[in-house]
């Protein structure tokens, strides 16, 4: 069979540009899968959704503006070109960047960045760069591309999803669903040192609500201040995954020790929150616990004068057994008895408000976050966001995506010191809510500045417009309704109040949270019918 060449792929491309209706999207792409030979599914899918590698894949590009701009101003406008770029050669090529290291590097990159953009066209080139820096601007991501691997194989969507949500390799899945058949895509399971997305909660600011929700009794546990880990074990291996399903391990050599220790049960996957603790076992602020995840020389010094503790919280394999459409209440009695001499989230069931609210007060004035409130009887949802789990903090605080920054002015003027805040909408782009250049401190306005000039993808005089891979937390003081920005809100005193390097950008805050948190000022505010 004929090699597909990647123009093909990027005319699929940039017609995808010119639709802002997702069923087009869908149909669009789900066409050209169906088109291809099996072995280009895979990567057609990660150049396609400007991915390139599985979020479980370690290896990056690390190409930034600086190092690609040389390359693009040595081309000439018009190129005669060798060969085909085919969509199997770009992948080798961008897979080939990935593996190069150590010293002289980056003119290796530069090398072959200047071989691979000599063969292409303008319109090539134009979604090379868009690969390069993971931002195709389209509207197709894995929400998408999921719906459409799902038209183009036949299979129900909800399988396609479940799927990758334990798979974690999109390309994979649509090889597999489209190639294959449902049959094998159904025999995608749990399996040890492969991470699975995380279930996740939403926001309620009620626990009136959690017991109109989940029922008479109800689960409630602390909700730490710390970063959320999936813990594998066979044997004597024993395996961290982050929130990201990024290794771990190297970095906390003292609980693989532990959980050595005082695990005995096998084929286990379990979940808990890292937290950093001072002498007296309170929770340290989370930014002392980032210098955890940020070291990679000298760990055995920085875990003495960071101490961390686990808190586990569920299990969902036991003795190669999936546990995903057990209960919660299960899971938590299986939990107890496999980690018996461990610590577990603080917890209480209860079918009484009073005694759930000084629960939740409990754990504030300890230093936490809040509670996750759980429903007894709900399942285990990998990569969801769903309602069986809700959480409840004392100051709701949005998780944002920075996609620009303007330099300052008077004292500020060296910095990238005004940020453009963004949250996922239902296409899975990114749409700013707001802009702020309040929360940081000079040094963390440097710091900053560093980090976002290494991901930048474009410029004028004002601003720099950077991937999307920075997370902040923001605080605010209300949500309005504003035509000013694409996502239609806009925060009122936003102010940042931390980097989350724990989260990826697709952990972010969705619209429909805002348009909750919209909805629920209204409870205790009137508002004018205008």
């Amino acid at each position: 069979m004929t090699q597909t060449t990647f123009l093909e792929l990027a005319k699929v491309c940039e017609k995808l540009t010119k639709t802002t209706k997702t069923l087009d999207k869908t149909n669009i792409v789900s066409n050209f899968l169906n088109k291809l030979d099996k072995n280009e599914i895979s990567p057609a899918i990660f150049l396609i959704i400007g991915q390139i590698f599985s979020e479980t894949d370690p290896r990056t590009l690390d190409i930034n503006w600086k190092s690609l701009e040389p390359v693009l101003k040595s081309l000439k406008q018009k190129t005669l070109f060798q060969e085909k770029l085919t969509i199997t050669s770009v992948y080798k090529i961008f897979s080939k960047i990935a593996l190069i290291s150590g010293k002289g590097s980056q003119q290796k990159k530069k090398d072959i960045l200047i071989s691979l953009f000599s063969q292409a066209s303008s319109l090539e080139r134009k979604f090379l760069i868009r690969n390069i820096f993971g931002e195709m601007r389209h509207g197709v991501k894995e929400g998408v591309m999921i719906k459409a691997i799902s038209e183009a194989s036949g299979i129900d969507y909800s399988i396609i999803k479940r799927a990758y949500m334990i798979n974690g390799n999109i390309g994979e899945i649509g090889k597999i669903a489209i190639g294959d058949g449902e049959e094998n895509i159904k025999k995608i399971s749990i399996r040890l040192f492969q991470p699975i997305k995380p279930m996740l909660g939403e926001i309620t600011e009620d626990l009136n609500d959690a017991f109109n929700k989940h029922g008479k009794k109800i689960a409630l546990e602390y909700k730490y201040d710390g970063v959320r880990v999936q813990i594998h074990k066979s044997g004597n291996v024993v395996k961290i995954f982050s929130r990201q399903l990024k290794d771990i391990t190297s970095n906390f050599p003292e609980l693989v020790k532990k959980l050595m220790d005082n695990i005995k049960d096998d084929s286990l996957i379990i979940e808990g929150e890292l937290i950093a603790i001072d002498f007296n076992g309170r929770p340290l602020p989370f930014q002392d616990l980032m210098h955890r995840f940020k070291r990679i020389y000298d760990i055995e010094k920085v875990k003495e004068s960071i101490p961390v503790k686990l808190l586990l919280f569920d299990v969902i394999l036991h003795k190669g057994e999936s546990l995903l459409n057990i209960s919660y209440q299960k899971r938590w009695e299986k939990l107890v008895k496999i980690a018996e001499n461990l610590d577990l989230a603080k917890r209480i069931i209860t079918e009484n408000i009073a005694e759930a609210n000084n629960f939740y007060k409990n754990a504030i004035s300890e230093g936490h976050e809040g509670v996750m409130i759980k429903s007894l009887t709900s399942s285990y949802h990998p990569g969801e966001r769903k309602n069986d789990w809700l959480k409840l903090k004392s100051e709701i605080r949005l998780d944002l995506v920075i996609l620009a920054a303007d330099w300052g002015s008077g004292r500020r003027h060296k910095w990238l010191s005004n940020y453009h805040l963004a949250v996922i909408d239902e296409n899975e782009e990114f749409q700013v809510i707001g802009k702020t250049f309040k929360g940081f401190k000079d040094v963390e306005f440097e710091n900053i500045t560093k980090e976002l000039l290494k991901i930048k993808i474009n410029e004028n005089k004002f601003t720099v417009f950077v991937e999307p891979k920075i997370v902040v937390e923001v605080a605010f003081n209300e949500i309005q309704k504003s035509p000013q920005y694409k996502s239609g809100y806009a925060l009122r005193f936003a102010r940042i109040k931390r980097i989350r390097n724990d989260k990826s950008p697709y952990d972010a805050t969705n619209i429909n949270e805002i348009k909750f948190i919209y909805k629920k000022q209204f409870e205790k505010k009137g508002k004018l019918e205008i």
